[in-house]
């Protein structure tokens, strides 16, 4: 399993001061993604620091004649911008730990063209012991465990109900 950590604070680096400006990549490592909306959060993010970098140098470069509105304008860009990259790293960061938690199960055919999610035998420990969970939950990203209400003598098949959307279905193959 890969970890991923996202430093949402330090993307950008500004003394205005002295004018340096160091812009921090808010991934360090260079990784492929699946998914489009999160590689939309990364670009937003890069296009929202990028921004904020343009902003930082124009500071940098103004000149002794700069009207103190026309500066206080500029650092209130320049935040926004930065509000943006926060904001565009935070979803990417969600993103992120939703799928991780995700890739933890594996689909499994119940019989009788019913399939659940069920956790993978190497996520099995004592505070995550075997459980199933929704496939229509898993498909929405969401973990909605199935919670057994009974067994059918009459059709042989297992009924639970999913504790996030509340369906209630047999799974496991039908007697003919």
């Amino acid at each position: 399993m890969r970890s991923l950590s996202v430093e949402i604070n330090s993307v950008l680096a500004v003394d205005c001061r002295s004018g340096a400006i160091a812009l921090v990549p808010p991934i360090a490592d260079h990784q492929r993604f699946k998914g489009d909306s999160l590689a939309m959060d990364i670009m937003l993010g890069l296009a929202a620091a990028a921004k904020a970098l343009e902003i930082a140098k124009q500071l940098k470069e103004v000149n002794k004649q700069l009207s103190e509105a026309e500066f206080k304008l500029k650092i209130a860009e320049l935040y926004e911008s930065l509000a943006d990259v926060k904001m565009a790293l935070a979803d990417a960061k969600e993103e992120l730990a939703t799928k991780e938690k995700l890739d933890r199960y594996r689909l499994v055919d119940y019989g009788g063209q019913t399939f659940v999610y069920e956790l993978k035998a190497s996520e099995v420990g004592e505070e995550s012991p075997q459980h199933r969970i929704c496939a229509a939950c898993y498909q929405q990203g969401k973990i909605g465990h199935l919670q057994f209400e009974f067994h059918s003598v009459d059709s042989g098949q297992d009924w639970f109900e999913c504790s996030v959307c509340k369906d209630r279905r047999a799974y496991g193959g039908a007697r003919r």
